[in-house]
């Protein structure tokens, strides 16, 4: 597909005007030194709400360039900074299970939002794991594409100050031609103080996949409630996806069977009896690990307290490398990722203990002898 026939729906340049002029300059000024030449190639790579993908040349190489999406001029200011938040969180951060940003361009014949520029790779987890000749992947590959994940959302979780994703799902994960996993689309993330007694954020707007949402983020909104979160919310993210990853199967929710009408949060149904069959055929699919069914579970647990911590996912999946490799099979990448020492950030930070109480009190009222509040 050409990209012309793409961008021509929504061509921001016949909304943009004087509005747009004026803000370009300021972005200009405040992303001065983050800014890059860069040519698009003509190749649309993806599209979604927030806009396009497009492929472009930049300092010699190949580079993937966010274009977002403008349908008023009214949203200018939103969307710009909004953007810049973006751009200036990904510019913080280095590291393997990272995707990398290289800056942003200015084009205002695209947007008149920056583009931001980013190291390109090829396909998507959710993409890959879904392919017709990919089927019945080994199960060590998927411990190693989660184990990179892992890592990753570690890093995150240990930067100071740790951000927190809020939108961890297979298809911000992305694939490098060696098959090492990267995370991706940091426009919902968040960053967090780590201070003892402030390990959590409020949010009064709940982002993200509603899948991969845990059950704490059900609801905020019904009624203008703002409710604290936790970087064990992404923790949840990551147990669904690695329900989708053991699965290779898109993993869909029983509905919940009755809802609060005060909080709006759902009840009834804990967040693993929404999944249950999913978590039947991942119990069929691994005989042989059930600590990774286990770590999973663990994951999914309704209370944020009882989830793992990042750096307890990547010890545990690390100690789970050698394990499921079948006898006589050649270890080559998994033992080289055993060994790998990559995925935490530095400082007392690594070492905060982020999990809100065990007994939570944002989890949803449930009735004596009922399971926990699911999603």
């Amino acid at each position: 597909m050409q990209e012309s026939e793409e961008l021509d729906d929504n061509d921001p340049t016949q909304l943009a005007g004087a509005q747009a002029a004026t803000l370009m300059t300021t972005l200009e000024t405040q992303l001065k030194r983050y800014t890059r030449r860069a040519k698009p190639t003509g190749e649309v790579l993806g599209s979604g709400t927030y806009g396009w993908v497009i492929e472009l040349t930049s300092a010699g190489e190949t580079v993937a360039g966010k274009v977002f999406r403008v349908s008023a001029t009214s949203q200018l200011q939103a969307l710009a900074t909004k953007v810049c938040g973006e751009v200036i969180t990904m510019l913080q951060l280095s590291h393997p299970n990272i995707v990398q940003c290289k800056g942003v361009a200015l084009l205002p014949d695209k947007s008149p939002l920056p583009v931001l520029l980013m190291e390109r790779l090829k396909t998507s987890l959710h993409a890959y794991l879904l392919r017709p000749n990919n089927s019945n992947l080994p199960v060590e590959r998927k411990v190693s594409f989660l184990l990179d994940i892992a890592r990753g959302l570690d890093y995150l979780h240990s930067h100071t100050p740790a951000i927190i994703h809020r939108d961890l799902t297979a298809t911000n994960v992305l694939l490098t031609s060696q098959l090492t996993a990267k995370i991706t689309d940091f426009g919902n993330s968040r960053f967090l103080d780590l201070d003892p007694s402030t390990t959590s954020r409020t949010f009064t707007t709940v982002h993200g996949t509603l899948e991969y949402m845990p059950p704490e983020a059900q609801g905020v909104t019904a009624q203008g409630v703002s409710k604290k979160f936790y970087p064990s919310l992404d923790v949840f993210s990551f147990g669904h996806l690695s329900l989708f990853t053991v699965t290779q199967t898109q993993v869909t929710l029983l509905p919940p069977t009755s809802t609060d009408p005060e909080t709006g949060l759902v009840k009834g149904l804990s967040a693993l009896e929404r999944r249950e069959q999913f978590v039947t055929k991942a119990q069929q699919l691994l005989p042989e690990n059930p600590d990774l069914l286990q770590l999973i579970q663990q994951c999914l647990h309704n209370l944020p307290g009882k989830r793992p911590l990042t750096r307890e996912l990547v010890e545990k999946l690390s100690s789970m490398t050698a394990v499921v490799i079948p006898a006589g099979q050649d270890r080559g990448r998994v033992e080289r990722d055993s060994a790998s020492t990559q995925g935490r950030g530095t400082g007392e930070a690594a070492v905060v203990d982020t999990r809100p109480p065990a007994q939570s009190p944002i989890q949803p009222s449930i009735p004596e002898g009922a399971p926990d509040g699911g999603i």
